[in-house]
């Protein structure tokens, strides 16, 4: 999530702005609780399947950055809204891990997660506030790239299988919907830190719901075995 606070608004376009001001959180608060029924499959099957751990590492990483960045240009629009997405995140990767079969994977992005995160906190601790918000804001849009592109890692999965039930529709389509938003108020305060990363968050959600309707959700043979045997076929997945 990108908010930042702009002087650079069109006043006749300030009631637009307010309203997609408005929406746009709650838009993301919706992106976040998107992969609540894939948890709920997931506990059902009690196994992940196909489906990646890394858009929801990538998710927790990205929520815990913003609400740094956020807490360091004090705005509690950024980091309030995030800490939802810090939540959220951290109880999708304990689902998951709990019944992924592999603990090396696991260890991998837990690993990578609190690494990421304690580097993050020192730079905002260390840095003059100024330059610890550059190179934070920054950091924070490569990270929602990141998380906006993950489902694609599943990409080759997709056409070997030829079925796109490893990407989850719920969390891409609530991803098109918010960043749609954000470009549309990035755009109107004329703030690029806003609307760039969420141009190709729209453009990887748009290339994620193509690979769906070319193939599909059903899942093929190879995919109903690996949750029929519970065992991951990303197991040699890699960060």
């Amino acid at each position: 999530l990108n908010i930042t606070p702009s002087s650079k608004v069109n006043m006749s376009s300030l009631p637009k702005v307010l309203a997609v001001e408005t929406m746009a959180p709650i838009t993301s608060i919706v992106v976040m609780g998107a992969p609540l029924p894939t948890m709920m499959e997931i506990r059902r099957s009690q196994s992940v399947g196909c489906l990646p751990l890394l858009p929801y590492t990538a998710m927790s990483i990205n929520a815990f950055s913003w609400i740094i960045y956020g807490l360091l240009k004090e705005n509690i629009n950024v980091w309030g809204t995030n800490l939802f997405g810090l939540i959220f995140s951290l109880y999708y990767m304990a689902e998951y891990c709990r019944f992924h079969s592999n603990p090396v994977v696991m260890n991998r992005h837990v690993q990578l997660t609190m690494i990421t995160m304690m580097l993050i906190t020192a730079l905002a601790i260390i840095l003059p506030k100024t330059t610890a918000e550059k190179i934070i804001g920054t950091a924070s849009v490569f990270f929602c790239i990141i998380m906006y592109a993950g489902p694609l890692a599943t990409i080759k999965l997709v056409i070997q299988t030829k079925s796109a039930q490893s990407i989850p529709p719920s969390f891409t389509a609530a991803c098109l919907v918010n960043c749609s938003l954000w470009i549309s108020y990035g755009m109107d305060i004329r703030d690029f830190l806003i609307w760039s990363p969420n141009v190709l968050g729209l453009f990887f959600s748009t290339a994620q719901l193509g690979l769906i309707c070319v193939y599909g959700l059903e899942k093929s043979t190879a995919v109903k075995g690996s949750f029929s045997s519970k065992e991951d076929v990303l197991g040699k997945e890699s960060v």
